[in-house]
């Protein structure tokens, strides 16, 4: 089952002030072999959601520091050394 709320949420932020272009990233099953994490910004986290078919669980993280997904990926060192493609999808 997809994200369904991700509409909801996106709207009722910017309805009420929040910037639609703070980022955003999602990180599906975290901490699992099948994780996977995307960066987008508010106005798109609904399409984000859809175009990826991302599912349930997955941890969305709003604001300032969803920016630093890549420079964080401590799930992941190898991306920080650029031993292997990213596995942090940037979709805005």
């Amino acid at each position: 089952m997809r994200l369904l709320k991700s509409v909801h949420l996106s709207s009722q932020l910017i309805k009420h002030g929040k910037n639609p272009n703070t980022p955003v990233a999602l990180i599906e099953n975290g901490t699992s072999e099948t994780q996977r994490v995307f960066t987008t910004v508010l106005k798109d986290l609904a399409d984000t959601v859809e175009q990826n078919n991302i599912a349930s669980p997955t941890l969305i993280v709003i604001g300032e520091v969803a920016a630093l997904a890549e420079d964080l990926a401590w799930f992941h060192p190898d991306i920080a050394t650029n031993k292997k493609e990213s596995a942090i999808l940037k979709t805005a």
